[in-house]
């Protein structure tokens, strides 16, 4: 059986209001390890990028988005490769393609979403 660490801030511990529960789970860098986390991630950093115009680029064109996404879960998925569990290298081509795939889902998000908001 797995034994979990305990938050030294207290972070889990149960709360007498059932609502003060839900934000404690909510409010955590789990959350923006969603899906929507990653879609939220992604449309604001290429929102700032496009107000910002660092070095007269204008990142109006749809490969920043796939770019950023590209970064974020590729760093997603780095990040969250297991250190005390080996994998084998079909696990790998799997994540590789899950990747590939979630990728292009974030990326899809976010020009729908900014083309049903306008720019």
């Amino acid at each position: 059986m797995v034994e979990q660490t305990k938050s030294k801030a207290g972070d889990f511990d149960p709360e007498d209001s059932p609502i003060a529960n839900v934000g404690k789970r909510f409010y955590t860098w789990a959350t923006l390890g969603t899906f929507a986390g990653a879609a939220f991630l992604v449309s604001g950093l290429w929102r700032v990028l496009k107000l910002l115009k660092i070095c007269e680029l204008e990142f109006t064109h749809p490969v920043w988005p796939l770019l950023l996404s590209a970064i974020v879960i590729i760093a997603f998925a780095f990040i969250t490769e297991p250190k005390s569990q080996k994998t084998t290298i079909s696990h790998k081509a799997e994540k590789v393609l899950i990747t590939l795939a979630i990728t292009l889902l974030v990326f899809f998000t976010v020009i729908g979403s900014a083309a049903a908001v306008g720019d």
